[in-house]
């Protein structure tokens, strides 16, 4: 072999992971700035909304607002709202809070693998990380929305089980328990508290089952726990034990909330729908749900197979070579905290009401990448090469398949019926916007914080209870907003104008889109006279 040759064996495939994931990330960023509005869905609105409330307000709490299932303290609008302060422009601000929590997610994974892995290795599962969100449209699928593009909701949620297992499984390697990673797990453990109990299910209990087997396994083995081990297993119940604190702090708080998807009180046992809904969520977070007998479903598909192979090869493969020490314990534990994570949640979901939904699964792509990061090392050079060659190809047509049409929309023109309706609310100087949500809030979206949306969803004219504004429905805010109907719901809003005495007046029409402005103010938090 020449030195040549060696060499481009050597950074073939790092050059090409490299070119792959600024692809991917070039991906993101057309479809965050350039998109923008025109691909928000239902609740991304509300993030932008209440972002710039956060900011107004000076505190992560505002007024006027009602939560759903969760708080905002390590979430994207966090982000967002010190983007919005320092920019003033809040569809910029989520952008640039939805770039940063992309490059937080990567740079914490592989603070996570780096003493446990090789480079290649560490490579390997980044771009899993990244490029194995299987989906056809990435906008369209909440994979791709809530970890990269548009909101990046639970980016925020992976960096902290990266940060919190990665610190661990460097204890358990005999790296330094207590330091600056174990502050900031202490920290993010006590804000993911406040914000949600997901954290505690998805993260803080297979950490604290890690612990306590590790600590009795010791036990039995060596009748005697040394100094090392004592401190480890304190410090990990110390992060538990921080985010229960949190969770205590947010019920202390009162703070309205209204709870959507199930909870985690106990359920009438239904195993059988149970079973179905754990069927249906595996299927999807993995990608096998494009299982088809077209192309693009066909490959997805055995890109799906592909990684799960690799899941479930990982921890075989690295019981037999731990005699031979070329795995470590640390990307073990890794992996058995994301196994213990992934079936934790579907065995609780056969028990507890907790309406299981595919994204709750998302532990999946952090087994995966760590699967990926801890095989790597273990394969002989020759087959390495060869399956990194075969990822790269994957990832490449699933960056085509999955981003390369939102990313093509997102750069042509946008002459929408929405965009347009938002223009002239801005130009005429509205600042509120009534209507159903699924509607309205891209309108409001659109005008970009010039005018904040009052939703109905349930009922016509009913205040939507949640993830919307309670505070600007009062006579003076109606004479300072826009009702935007459509046809299909034209007919009962005049109805409920009539029987509350009030006057609608039609100002202009963009397609489906009617804009009307009231002398009463129609909005009302009781139920609705026509529901």
């Amino acid at each position: 072999m020449t030195l040549l040759t060696a060499k481009i064996k050597k950074y073939v495939f790092p050059t090409a992971a490299a070119a792959l994931l600024l692809a991917f990330f070039a991906a993101f960023c057309v479809i965050n700035f350039a998109g923008g509005p025109r691909f928000f869905d239902f609740d991304m609105y509300a993030d932008t909304a209440i972002a710039k409330l956060i900011w107004e307000q000076k505190t992560l709490f505002p007024s006027g607002w009602a939560f759903g299932n969760q708080l905002y303290t390590i979430a994207t609008p966090v982000l967002a709202a010190l983007f919005y302060g320092i920019t003033g422009n809040l569809n910029l601000a989520m952008s640039l809070a939805t770039t940063l929590n992309t490059l937080l997610m990567c740079f914490a994974f592989c603070w996570a693998v780096r003493p446990h892995t090789s480079a290649s290795g560490a490579l390997a599962g980044l771009l899993v990380l990244v490029g194995g969100i299987i989906s056809t449209n990435a906008v369209t699928a909440l994979h791709g929305q809530l970890f990269y593009v548009l909101c990046s909701y639970y980016a925020n949620y992976m960096i902290t089980l990266f940060v919190i297992w990665g610190w661990y499984a460097r204890t358990v390697s005999g790296k330094r328990v207590f330091g600056a990673a174990f502050a900031v797990s202490i920290v993010l453990s006590f804000l993911s508290g406040i914000q949600s109990v997901r954290q505690l299910a998805v993260v803080m209990l297979p950490l604290a089952s890690a612990a306590a087997v590790r600590f009795v396994y010791i036990w039995i083995k060596r009748r005697a726990i040394s100094k090392t081990e004592l401190i480890a297993v304190s410090a990990a119940a110390a992060v538990v034990l921080a985010n229960l604190a949190g969770i205590l702090a947010a019920r202390s708080l009162n703070i309205p909330m209204t709870s959507l998807y199930g909870s985690l009180e106990a359920a009438q046992p239904n195993l059988a729908q149970a079973i179905a809904e754990n069927k249906e969520a595996l299927i999807v977070i993995t990608g096998l749900q494009y299982l088809a007998k077209n192309r693009t479903g066909i490959f997805l598909t055995v890109f799906a197979a592909m990684i799960i192979a690799v899941v479930c090869a990982f921890p075989v493969l690295h019981i037999k070579a731990r005699a031979s020490g070329r795995f470590s314990d640390g990307m073990l534990i890794c992996a058995a905290l994301g196994f213990v994570s992934l079936f934790g949640m579907l065995f609780a979901n056969l028990f507890l009401d907790m309406a299981l939904r595919p994204i709750y699964l998302f532990p999946w792509y952090a087994l995966a990448a760590f699967s990926f990061a801890g095989i790597a090392p273990r394969l002989r050079p020759r087959i390495l090469r060869c399956g990194l060659f075969v990822l790269c190809v994957f990832c490449a047509c699933n960056l085509y398949i999955g981003y390369a049409k939102p990313a093509a929309e997102a750069l042509s023109q946008d002459d929408s019926a929405e965009k347009q309706t938002a223009a002239w609310i801005a130009d005429t100087g509205y600042d509120y916007i009534y209507g159903d949500a699924r509607h309205i809030r891209k309108i409001a979206a659109y005008t970009n914080g010039a005018a904040a949306a009052g939703a109905w969803f349930s009922a016509p004219l009913l205040v939507m209870d949640y993830i919307n504004r309670q505070d600007i429905y009062s006579e003076d805010d109606n004479k300072a907003a826009i009702y935007v109907f459509t046809v299909q719901n034209l007919e009962q809003v005049q109805l409920i104008a009539r029987e509350k005495g009030a006057e609608l007046h039609f100002e202009r029409a963009f397609g489906d889109y009617l804009c009307y402005t009231s002398s009463e103010q129609l909005m009302t938090f009781e139920k609705s006279p026509a529901s």
